[in-house]
Protein backbone atom coordinates (compact mmCIF):
# COMPACT_ATOMS: atom_id res chain seq x y z
CA UNK A 1 0.00 0.00 0.00
CA UNK A 2 1.26 3.62 -0.80
CA UNK A 3 0.83 6.90 1.35
CA UNK A 4 1.08 10.50 -0.40
CA UNK A 5 1.44 13.85 1.93
CA UNK A 6 -0.64 16.02 -0.24
CA UNK A 7 0.00 18.88 0.85
CA UNK A 8 1.81 19.74 4.44
CA UNK A 9 1.57 23.50 4.26
CA UNK A 10 4.22 25.10 7.31
CA UNK A 11 4.58 28.43 5.04
CA UNK A 12 3.85 30.43 8.25
CA UNK A 13 6.19 28.44 10.02
CA UNK A 14 9.04 29.07 8.71
CA UNK A 15 8.63 32.73 9.16
CA UNK A 16 8.76 32.06 12.85
CA UNK A 17 10.68 31.34 15.69
CA UNK A 18 10.04 27.99 15.81
CA UNK A 19 12.56 26.72 12.95
CA UNK A 20 15.40 24.28 13.87
CA UNK A 21 13.92 22.79 16.94
CA UNK A 22 13.04 19.28 15.41
CA UNK A 23 9.45 20.33 14.80
CA UNK A 24 9.21 19.41 11.51
CA UNK A 25 11.28 15.68 12.24
CA UNK A 26 8.75 15.13 14.45
CA UNK A 27 5.83 15.63 12.54
CA UNK A 28 7.36 13.59 9.16
CA UNK A 29 8.43 10.78 11.83
CA UNK A 30 4.91 10.46 13.28
CA UNK A 31 3.56 10.43 9.59
CA UNK A 32 5.61 7.95 8.74
CA UNK A 33 5.38 5.60 11.56
CA UNK A 34 1.28 6.26 11.37
CA UNK A 35 1.46 5.31 7.62
CA UNK A 36 4.02 2.02 8.81
CA UNK A 37 1.26 0.94 11.64
CA UNK A 38 -1.67 1.29 9.38
CA UNK A 39 -0.31 -0.66 6.87
CA UNK A 40 1.60 1.18 4.14
CA UNK A 41 5.04 0.55 2.77
CA UNK A 42 5.65 3.80 0.64
CA UNK A 43 5.24 7.05 1.70
CA UNK A 44 5.75 10.10 -1.33
CA UNK A 45 5.92 13.83 -0.56
CA UNK A 46 6.04 16.98 -2.90
CA UNK A 47 8.41 19.15 -2.09
CA UNK A 48 9.64 22.95 -4.00
CA UNK A 49 12.85 22.85 -5.53
CA UNK A 50 13.52 25.37 -3.70
CA UNK A 51 12.99 25.10 -0.39
CA UNK A 52 16.54 23.49 0.72
CA UNK A 53 15.50 22.87 4.61
CA UNK A 54 12.77 21.22 3.57
CA UNK A 55 14.71 19.23 1.04
CA UNK A 56 17.23 18.51 3.90
CA UNK A 57 14.67 17.45 6.33
CA UNK A 58 13.15 14.67 3.94
CA UNK A 59 16.33 13.62 2.61
CA UNK A 60 17.36 12.99 5.97
CA UNK A 61 14.26 11.53 6.98
CA UNK A 62 15.01 8.36 4.41
CA UNK A 63 13.38 10.08 1.79
CA UNK A 64 15.56 9.53 -0.93
CA UNK A 65 14.01 7.93 -4.08
CA UNK A 66 13.02 11.00 -6.38
CA UNK A 67 10.10 9.86 -8.63
CA UNK A 68 9.87 12.71 -10.94
CA UNK A 69 10.31 16.84 -10.89
CA UNK A 70 7.55 18.85 -11.58
CA UNK A 71 5.70 22.42 -11.92
CA UNK A 72 2.32 23.31 -10.10
CA UNK A 73 0.45 26.44 -9.56
CA UNK A 74 3.30 26.91 -6.56
CA UNK A 75 6.09 26.55 -8.87
CA UNK A 76 8.53 24.33 -9.60
CA UNK A 77 8.62 20.96 -6.79
CA UNK A 78 10.39 17.19 -6.87
CA UNK A 79 8.28 14.16 -5.33
CA UNK A 80 10.43 11.96 -3.17
CA UNK A 81 9.16 8.66 -1.73
CA UNK A 82 10.44 6.52 1.50
CA UNK A 83 10.36 2.94 1.82
CA UNK A 84 8.63 2.37 4.95
CA UNK A 85 10.09 -1.14 6.54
Amino acid sequence: MKAEIVRLELADFEKCDHRRQGIGKRLVDYISDKAKETGYTELSIGVDLDNYPALKLYHAAGFDNLLFVGEDQWGKYVKLMKQLF
